[in-house]
């Protein structure tokens, strides 16, 4: 009985991940469960001149969630770390920001996100973030990549 129900949960989980440049969606549900979709556009990106200050994000990701019933959302980030050639590792201090239906939640990479509840419905969040340069000799100049993991499963 424990591993039907743990089958159960990981059928009615769906996963979003959003690269910098393009979007994965991977899905499926159970037999008999109300159907979850998602729509997907953008991407969350940053233009950095290279002086101290933040840097809001030039372009955000937008998600659309439609389903019958409630759904609870999880939001998890890789560092957002240099990919030159350089051989130390460079990470850029980065917020995260999640408006959804009226409500605005932020998170760092190292944190953990749950928006606990949405009720069934059509949903719209928008993702995106700034980048806080404290010091311009502590950041490499170059591409930079992250990843932003964003699970979609029963309350």
């Amino acid at each position: 009985m424990v591993l039907a129900n743990r089958k159960a949960v990981l059928i009615l989980t769906l996963s979003v991940i959003i690269l910098a440049s393009s979007m994965f969606i991977s899905t499926a549900s159970a037999q008999g469960d109300s159907p979850i979709s998602i729509f997907y556009s953008g991407h969350v990106s940053f233009s950095i001149l290279g002086a101290e200050g933040l840097y809001p994000a030039k372009s955000v990701a937008t998600v659309r969630i439609s389903s019958a019933e409630g759904v609870r959302l999880h939001f998890k980030a890789t560092p957002l770390e240099y990919q030159g050639a350089a051989k130390e590792k460079y990470v850029l201090d980065v917020t995260y920001s999640v408006s959804c239906d009226g409500g605005n939640y932020s998170f760092k990479p190292q944190d953990y996100l749950t928006i606990k509840e949405l009720k069934g419905g059509e949903h719209e969040l928008t993702v995106s973030g700034v980048v806080q340069i404290k010091s311009i000799e502590g950041q490499a100049a170059g591409p930079y990549r992250g990843t932003i993991c964003v699970t979609v499963c029963a309350p």
